[in-house]
């Protein structure tokens, strides 16, 4: 699964839901599908969510999520935390630091 934004310089923004399937062994071996949202529906997430999009979301522990016969939901946990500081590239190509 993916999320992810589009920000033009001009015109409307979107978001879109990306979701795929591999299986080597499958007929198809492989299924992907995706779904586009205007850029209002991309909200940050509260809690462990870090972005919803409608009916999806992704966390710092999972994702769950749809995207036509693909769907998923799913935890996952790391070895280590995760970082306080995400690097949050600008429209000018400069990198900002923001606080999670």
């Amino acid at each position: 699964m993916r999320e992810t934004l589009f920000v033009p310089r001009q015109g409307d923004g979107r978001t879109t839901v990306w979701g795929a399937w591999f299986d080597a062994d499958g007929r198809p071996n492989a299924r992907a599908a995706k779904r586009y949202f205007p850029i209002e529906r991309a909200k940050l997430g509260e809690g462990a969510e870090l972005i919803r999009i409608e009916d999806t979301w992704l966390g710092r522990d999972g994702a769950q999520g749809a995207v036509e016969r693909i769907a998923w939901d799913v935890k996952w946990h790391s070895g280590r935390p995760m970082p306080g500081l995400l690097r949050v590239s600008s429209s000018s190509d400069s990198a900002k630091m923001c606080r999670t």
